[in-house]
C-alpha cells in the first residue's frame, strides 16, 4: 500500500509540476509529503507565498505511546501554508492550517512555521526550521480531545533544489478520556531529503 502511494505521489508530481517533495525516515518510521506552489497556477498569487500539500506518516509502535499489541494507523494530513520572506534575509515566516486524520482521530490544527538561514558557508546554505501546530477541543473531532505538534529541523542545501535534513518531531494525538487519553503518535529523530521543482 505504502509503495503504491509513493509511486502515485511521484507520478502526480510530474503531472502537476509540484513545488517540492520530501521524504523523512528513520529505522522505524516513514514520512512522505508533497507541496504545491499555488503561484504556479494562479497569476494573482505571488510565487512561493501560498502552498497546498499533503503528507502521510507510517509510524511504529517503538516511537509512539500506542500499545505494542495493536498496529499503529497511518497518519494522513492535508495542509495549507501562507508564508512571507523576512525583508533583507533569505528567511521565511508562515502561518498554516492542517487537517489530520487517522481511523479514529481528526483535527484541524493552526500553526506557525519559521525558516532561518545561517550564513556560515556561502556555497552550501544552512537553514534551521521550526514549526508549531495546535488544535484545541473545538477543532478536534471523532474521538480526539486536542492535538499538538512541534518540529525542529536543520537543513543543508547540497545542490540547487536538493536539501538534506536532520530533524525531530513530536506529534501528540490526544484522545478523549474514554478513548485512550493522551497518546503521542510519534516522537523521533529522522533524516530527510527534499527536492524542489
Amino acid at each position: 500500500m505504502l509503495k503504491k502511494l509513493g509511486l502515485i505521489t511521484i507520478c502526480a508530481g510530474s503531472v502537476f509540476a509540484m513545488n517540492n517533495a520530501e521524504l523523512n525516515l528513520n529505522d522505524k518510521d516513514l514520512e512522505v509529503g508533497v507541496k504545491f506552489d499555488m503561484g504556479q497556477y494562479n497569476e494573482n498569487v505571488e510565487p512561493e507565498s501560498v502552498f497546498f500539500g499533503g503528507k502521510i506518516i507510517k509510524g511504529s509502535n517503538d516511537n509512539s505511546d500506542y500499545s505494542s499489541g495493536s498496529d499503529i494507523e497511518e497518519f494522513l494530513e492535508a495542509n495549507l501554508l501562507v508564508q512571507t520572506k523576512v525583508e533583507e534575509t533569505d528567511s521565511t515566516f508562515g502561518m498554516g492550517i492542517k487537517f489530520n486524520y487517522t481511523k479514529n482521530y481528526a483535527s484541524i490544527p493552526l500553526g506557525l512555521e519559521l525558516k532561518y538561514r545561517i550564513d556560515a558557508v556561502e556555497e552550501y546554505p544552512v537553514y534551521v526550521k521550526g514549526s508549531l501546530y495546535y488544535a484545541p477541543t473545538v477543532l478536534s473531532f471523532r474521538d480526539s480531545e486536542n492535538f499538538f505538534e512541534y518540529r525542529i529541523q536543520a537543513e543543508l542545501e547540497v545542490m540547487k533544489n536538493a536539501i538534506v535534513s536532520l530533524g525531530y518531531r513530536s506529534i501528540d494525538t490526544n484522545y478523549d478520556s474514554k478513548s485512550g487519553g493522551d497518546v503521542n503518535y510519534n516522537k523521533s529523530l529522522y533524516l530527510g531529503v527534499n527536492f524542489s521543482f
